[in-house]
């Protein structure tokens, strides 16, 4: 699901709960991805009154049986804003000078594994300059009817992220992981727009809407960036023997076999040292760096990493360990904890079936 599509989810909600949709969402933290499958997702946005305001998050799970998984966390401030230090979009217009072929910066994101279709597909033309891009958005006339803002406007403006970033010669595929404040001004009205994505510093960006006259209608302040690794990610897909190789092939199997065996004093301590040697690699500090009682967090943990980590745990160690336990206080020394309570449960399942009967001697069709 876009990063544009969970700010309108959070904008119609403030909506139903009859407060203004528009204004300042502050804060804003992907947690996880929400991907969608062939059968029913549940999603709920939440919505808690805070001090001139709220809180919103966003979750979802697959059934009526599995946990709530936590994608989306923001603060929420009514009103539309009224100062900016955005720049005019003559002088953004004086500086991105080079078009660039949309049609082949689709094949690119085709290539790297995002495929734009339909309304997505919305940038009609695009040009670049000096560590900024421009492109014109084009909206089926009538489609933004009973948005807030149409998710089509946000979502171009992040493809023109990577426009950006091809000039830079920026390489592999990088995702929002959240971003400082999404403002809103009067919304777009009409089916052309303009959307502005300017680089800062390392993996930033700053992201600006226009209306099709120049009227400032949105912005997007330190937009944060980080690089995929779609092995992590993606946990079901096949590993490579690269990343079969840097995940530590036979060595760390041998560690996680070897834990599961230990009495459970010694396998916490052995849980703990390959709970911690993860986090170092992850987050690419000594081992010796990663304090075990400290938050994940306090070591630079951000939620893109989160999810890589889960992920990592679950094809290591067999364990499903709630994302929010990542992002919430988590440290080494409570993943481990909680990776050996699953074990243990797993276990006392497994020996409750073996004293109940031997599964050998079933006569087929009983399983």
């Amino acid at each position: 699901v876009a990063t544009s599509v969970f700010v309108e989810a959070m904008r119609q909600a403030m909506r139903l709960r009859g407060m203004p949709a528009a204004g300042l969402l502050s804060d804003f933290r992907i947690h996880s991805p929400l991907i969608l499958g062939a059968g029913t997702t549940t999603v709920q946005v939440v919505i808690r009154a805070a001090d001139r305001g709220a809180s919103i998050e966003i979750h979802s799970r697959a059934n009526a049986v599995s946990q709530w998984d936590c994608h989306v966390t923001s603060a929420w401030q009514p009103g539309a804003a009224s100062d900016s230090a955005a720049p005019r979009l003559a002088a953004v217009r004086a500086r991105a000078t080079t078009s660039r072929d949309v049609a082949n910066l689709y094949e690119l994101y085709r290539g790297a594994g995002l495929g734009y279709s339909g309304p997505f597909r919305s940038l009609a033309a695009c040009w670049v300059g000096d560590n900024v891009a421009l492109g014109r958005i084009e909206l089926a006339s009538g489609s933004s009817n009973g948005y807030v803002q149409h998710p089509v406007w946000l979502d171009a403006a992040i493809q023109l992220v990577g426009v950006a970033l091809a000039e830079r010669n920026a390489t592999g595929m990088l995702l929002p992981t959240g971003c400082d404040a999404i403002r809103d001004h009067p919304p777009l009205i009409g089916s052309v727009a303009w959307g502005v994505a300017e680089l800062g510093d390392a993996d930033e960006a700053e992201l600006y809407l226009y209306t099709e006259e120049g009227t400032l209608a949105g912005e997007v302040k330190r937009l944060r960036l980080r690089a995929l690794s779609v092995a992590n990610f993606f946990p079901d897909r096949p590993a490579t023997d690269d990343e079969s190789d840097r995940a530590g092939g036979a060595t760390l199997s041998s560690a996680v076999a070897r834990a599961r065996k230990l009495p459970s004093t010694e396998q916490m301590a052995a849980l703990v040292d390959i709970v911690r040697a993860e986090v170092a690699q992850a987050l690419r500090l000594s081992t010796e760096a990663v304090n075990i009682d400290k938050s994940l967090y306090h070591h630079g943990l951000d939620s893109l990493l989160a999810v890589e980590l889960r992920n990592r745990f679950r094809i290591i160690l067999g364990v499903d360990i709630p994302i929010l336990e990542f992002m919430d206080q988590g440290s080494v020394r409570m993943l481990a904890v909680s990776a050996q309570a699953q074990w243990q449960s797993a276990g006392a399942a497994l020996s409750g079936l073996g004293a109940a009967t031997d599964l050998d001697d079933r006569e087929e069709g009983e399983l």
